[in-house]
């Protein structure tokens, strides 16, 4: 007997009702097999019984939108969304996993960078949309263009490491500008990975922006020159791309120094 399905309010259009469960990324787009889910709180944590990771049987995603709402987004946005998604496995397989050129998309570049925003609002909190009405306006519009320039959505090709949802508001720390604090929202599942700030700021620099996605009619086909890096997510926080040998080697060094000042 299947479980009985949440009751909360829709991270989209605010309603109160019993929710669905939103795949993030869609089902269609690689998104449709079990895959193990760890919260930010016990990713904190060294101690590995702490670090319980989840078993999601449905896939990457939760309850988090209405049923008309997931229907219509569905319809609007994710078969365009589905198709950027397999083009960007196709130039990675070809690459062997390392492109170094700059690849052509062929795409529809509204839907895709609205179900990019479907997504930010699922993996955010119910209350995170009151905050941006202009961006729920957006999404609700299949053919609405343009959005505040202070929106800004960035990706990257991700085949190495865990996947990625965090939200909520995730502050982080920018030392390398005068220890700004960014509120970004990052989603990463192979093939892709996407970060969405909404203070105008630019989190990386080595990110590729997409942001001009929506200057788009909605059935306006675009070829699009795109160079994105290859970055690993092996930790769940944020803007954390190191390899597995830079973590190793950090956490060795950190232990060598906390023992040597422990003599």
């Amino acid at each position: 007997m299947s479980k009985r399905r949440p009751e909360g309010i829709c991270h989209l259009c605010g309603v109160v009702c019993t929710l669905s469960f939103e795949h993030v990324p869609p089902e269609s787009a690689f998104n449709s097999r079990p895959v193990f889910e760890e919260s930010m709180l016990t990713a904190l944590s060294d101690d590995p019984k702490v670090r319980r990771r989840h078993l999601n049987h449905r896939g990457a995603g939760a309850f988090t939108l209405c049923e008309d709402c997931n229907k219509k987004t569905g319809a609007w946005y994710v078969n365009h969304f589905a198709k950027w998604c397999y083009q960007g496995a196709d130039v990675l397989v070809r690459s062997n996993f390392n492109p170094k050129l700059i690849y052509l998309h062929y795409i529809l570049p509204l839907p895709v960078i609205k179900q990019l925003y479907v997504m930010v609002f699922s993996v955010n909190s119910a209350r995170w949309r009151e905050k941006h009405p202009e961006l729920e306006q957006f999404v609700g519009d299949p053919r609405r263009r343009w959005l505040n320039p202070k929106y800004r959505a960035f990706v990257y090709y991700n085949v190495e490491g865990c996947y990625r949802n965090v939200g909520s508001g995730m502050a982080v720390l920018d030392l390398n500008r005068g220890n700004r604090v960014l509120q970004v929202t990052e989603i990463s599942f192979p093939p892709f990975g996407y970060v969405v700030t909404w203070d105008g700021s630019c989190p990386d620099p080595q990110l590729c922006e997409i942001t001009h996605f929506c200057r788009y009619d909605y059935d306006e086909f675009e070829v699009a020159p795109l160079y994105l890096p290859v970055l690993p997510t092996h930790e769940n926080f944020p803007l954390d791309y190191r390899t597995r040998k830079q973590i190793d080697d950090q956490a060795a060094d950190s232990k060598a120094k906390r023992l040597a000042a422990a003599r």
